[in-house]
């Protein structure tokens, strides 16, 4: 079975400084015409995005024709669009992701471009790849127009270590205290930043991004109960669910594919497996049952991102080298002011898991 490895990327960084305008006339779900309060700085083959960056009905269409001052004819919508909603020009529709060895190594594109998410509410767009060293891959982004083949310098994009699935960046940091990079040593908040990923892992007993687990091995039990918990939580989807009806002490068990809703039901957000066909029932005993799935979540969440942040200036404030630097600055002491570990269990606690038991 192929390993699954997820990478992701922010939709383009700049998209907020491009043209945009406001929806006068709502348009309904395939529409084509689309009446705007001011067509000025777009022109036919263009991309948009209709509705607010980051929200379920947000979507990339093309524009065919600028009919008028306040009117294009566009590429049928998917979701209907209210009066007011925002109209953003987008330079790229695409993402395309690369993949080399080594950091400075040579890059090549890994499967076909993705559709920029304009929908995802953390702005990120995910790729899967086969690749079983997926995650001993590094990794870079370039971003597309797949009309004009217009596409971003990969030399501008930064190599990320599929490995390290981190909750933040350096710039994050520097970023939210509104300071120089240079004043900040960025070895040691890269540091920090591996220390507070796992001590939010650790915190809340899940991950924050997709990782496919294989094979997962449980217990046969009792005919009595038909519930069985996945380790890791919450899931994302299910691959397989097998059981084998060979009592243990066989030396090749046979393992049966449980068929969804037929065979089994399924909670993801607490891992629970039902089995209700009685005839696919494991035999008690060790290692009757097994499952693979995807667990943890599509990107990481903003508000995990932002969490991570605030840990980070934690850790940095208690080390002697920067805490000159935020006494003496009254901008940075204002912003860090209600970070405390109270603060930051109140943010983490809706997303901690409990795992549930397999008795």
């Amino acid at each position: 079975m192929a390993t699954i490895f997820f990478v992701s990327a922010p939709i383009y960084p700049f998209i907020r400084e491009e043209e945009e305008s406001d929806i006068s006339t709502a348009i309904a779900i395939g529409g084509t015409t689309l009446v705007v309060d001011n067509t000025q700085g777009f022109s036919a083959n263009d991309y948009i995005i209709l509705g607010t960056i980051g929200t379920e009905a947000a979507e990339i269409v093309q524009v065919s024709s600028v009919d008028s001052d306040i009117q294009l004819t566009i590429g049928a919508t998917k979701f209907a669009h209210a009066v007011n909603d925002k109209v953003r020009k987008t330079p790229f529709d695409k993402i395309k992701f690369y993949q080399s060895a080594t950091a400075d190594g040579s890059y090549t594109v890994d499967g076909s471009s993705e559709d920029m998410q304009v929908d995802n509410v953390d702005e990120m767009t995910g790729h899967s790849t086969t690749l079983a060293s997926g995650r001993d891959k590094y990794w870079k982004v370039t971003y597309l127009n797949s009309t004009t083949s217009n596409e971003t310098d990969l030399e501008d994009s930064e190599a990320v270590l599929g490995a390290t699935v981190l909750y933040c960046n350096p710039q994050d940091v520097t970023s939210f205290l509104d300071v120089n990079e240079t004043q900040l040593d960025q070895s040691a908040i890269s540091l920090a930043i591996e220390h507070v990923t796992t001590e939010i892992e650790d915190m809340t007993n899940r991950v924050f991004y997709k990782k496919t687990v294989t094979l997962e091995y449980q217990d046969g039990k009792s005919n009595w109960d038909d519930e069985y918990f996945l380790k890791q939580t919450p899931v994302v989807s299910i691959t397989s669910i097998e059981t084998t009806s060979i009592t243990e002490g066989s030396a090749s068990p046979t393992f049966n594919t449980l068929t969804d809703v037929t065979d089994y039901e399924r909670q993801l957000d607490i891992g629970m497996i039902a089995i209700v066909n009685s005839g696919k029932l494991p035999a008690e005993g060790r290692n009757r049952f097994r499952a693979t799935y995807i667990t943890g979540s599509v990107t990481v969440p903003r508000a995990i991102r932002d969490v991570a942040i605030f840990m980070v200036i934690r850790d940095l404030a208690k080390s002697e080298a920067y805490s000159e630097l935020i006494k003496s600055s009254e901008n940075i002491k204002e912003k860090i002011a209600d970070i405390n570990e109270d603060f930051i269990m109140k943010k983490l606690k809706k997303y901690i898991v409990y795992p549930m038991g397999n008795t």
